[in-house]
């Protein structure tokens, strides 16, 4: 996962955003958008949220998820072979 900066730059920290950079950001695809004073914050939120949503570097790896039906099926076969085994011993 990705760390992404938007720090807002003013007379007194001009250099923020390289401060973000070294000490905040951090992962793969991860950036840095600086806002250059509280009357920018919008320009740069959005162009954030656009590269986050549209970027392909910063999209988070899914994690395939069985469909009911497969874990059902994965029960019963399970069931099945414990009851086959039990009927084994018996006899």
């Amino acid at each position: 996962s990705a760390i992404n900066g938007l720090p807002i730059l003013s007379r007194s920290r001009p250099n923020l955003d390289d401060w973000y950079r070294d000490n905040i950001q951090g992962g793969a695809g991860s950036f840095t958008i600086a806002a250059n004073g509280f009357e920018d914050v919008g320009r740069a939120l959005e162009q954030k949220l656009r590269r986050e949503l549209t970027d392909p570097s910063t999209d988070i790896p899914s994690t395939a998820v069985p469909e009911p039906t497969t874990i059902l099926g994965i029960l019963l076969a399970g069931g099945g072979l414990a009851c086959l085994k039990r009927r084994q011993r018996s006899i």
